[in-house]
């Protein structure tokens, strides 16, 4: 099932799957007070800061195709991004499911992961060292909420601690519940020019706030809110969760333009 609240700007009521109006959601504030904190980082250029904020299904996906163009970990990478072996026997051609034990699962992720996270490194430094200053990070009232499904059937094989509780970035899948809020955003960035000018342009955007709060139908512990960009595409956020709504999401506008 899937709960959905689309927030009226600029009133703060909203219209919960037409049920009756009421105030902004306390876990919508709880994503907002996360979101500043994350624009925090962005104005610090700490791009690892923010990879460590990204939706882990989402990391997992951008490091396997980052893997997927490196030359030690291409041909592994792209027949996990498959999921597929193709063997060539005589004119035949045949499919076998990849598979990986574990441990060989955990140790190719930690591979790929370390590839993404010195990119982001990178990035960050190349930034401050390209004279680029994020002048402003601000978010604004949340346009939608969704109480969601992960896929999969994966909840029960998630590690859990001495108490048996279950962190919410070891969640892949299963009975969990999830909760996906729009949050818009303003940044101002500015960068050197010619001369000693600056040049100085605002993107008005989004960003998706995620938390997975019930894991196995057992709350999760102490869940947090991690963060996917308005550039994740509508079919990738759709393979995370199943029963996103195929029409209707309330997504603000993307725009940028240059400030004097």
């Amino acid at each position: 099932m899937t709960t959905c609240k689309t927030f009226l700007l600029p009133a703060v009521a909203f219209l919960c799957c037409g049920v009756a109006a009421a105030a902004v959601s306390d876990a919508a504030k709880s994503a907002c007070e996360a979101a500043r904190e994350y624009g925090a980082a962005v104005r610090n250029c700490d791009m690892v800061w923010a990879l460590d904020s990204l939706y882990p299904p989402m990391r997992r996906l951008l490091a396997a195709q980052l893997a997927a163009r490196d030359p030690k970990e291409a041909k592994e990478a792209q027949r996990i991004l498959m999921g597929v072996d193709y063997r060539v026997r005589g004119r035949d051609v045949q499919l076998q499911e990849v598979t990986e034990t574990p441990q060989q699962r955990a140790e190719r992720e930690r591979r790929y992961d370390k590839l993404l996270r010195d990119q982001y490194a990178g990035m960050g430094a190349a930034m401050k060292k390209g004279g680029m200053q994020v002048e402003r990070y601000s978010v604004g009232i949340p346009t939608a909420e969704y109480v969601l499904t992960p896929a999969g059937s994966l909840a029960a094989n998630a590690k859990k601690d001495s108490r048996g509780n279950v962190n919410a970035e070891d969640i892949t899948g299963g009975r969990d519940r999830s909760r996906l809020i729009v949050i818009p955003t303003v940044l101002v960035v500015s960068t050197a020019g010619p001369n000693g000018t600056k040049r100085r342009v605002e993107r008005r955007s989004f960003i998706y706030a995620v938390r997975d709060e019930v894991a196995g139908n057992a709350p999760v512990r102490k869940p947090r809110w991690y963060f996917m960009d308005a550039n994740t595409k509508l079919s990738v956020l759709r393979s995370f969760f199943v029963n996103l709504p195929t029409e209707g999401l309330k997504l603000p506008p993307v725009s940028d333009r240059e400030l004097r």
